[in-house]
C-alpha cells in the first residue's frame, strides 16, 4: 500500500510518526488507564491494546511487502506460546503490585 501524497518524503515523516507512536505507547497507556480510572490490574490490557493499534498504524502507513501464510502447526504454537506469555505477564504484573501493597 502506498501513501498517496505531493510530497515524495511522506514515507519518511511515516517513519517518524510510527517511531514516535511506539516508544510513547507505555505513556499513552498510562494516560488512557489513568483517564478510564481503571484499577491497577487493567494496564496491561490497555497497553497491550494501544500497541496493537500502533502496529495497525505502522501496517497502514509503510504497508506489509509479504504476508507468510502460518500451517496449523504454526498458528497453534503461536497461539500457546502467547497464551503462557500472557499469563506470566499478568502473574508478574500481579506480584509487583502485592509486592508494592507491602
Amino acid at each position: 500500500m502506498t501513501v498517496l501524497t505531493l510530497t515524495p518524503e511522506a514515507r519518511a515523516f511515516a517513519v517518524a510518526l510510527v517511531a514516535l507512536a511506539s516508544t510513547s505507547a507505555a505513556t499513552l497507556a498510562s494516560m488512557v488507564h489513568a483517564w478510564r480510572r481503571a484499577p491497577a490490574a487493567d494496564f496491561l490490557p490497555t497497553y497491550a491494546c494501544v500497541m496493537a493499534l500502533v502496529a495497525g498504524l505502522a501496517v497502514v502507513l509503510l504497508g506489509v511487502p509479504h504476508v507468510h501464510i502460518p500451517t496449523w502447526r504454526e498458528l497453534g504454537w503461536a497461539l500457546l506460546v502467547g497464551a503462557a506469555a500472557c499469563i506470566v505477564a499478568l502473574r508478574g504484573e500481579a506480584a509487583i503490585r502485592r509486592r508494592l501493597r507491602r
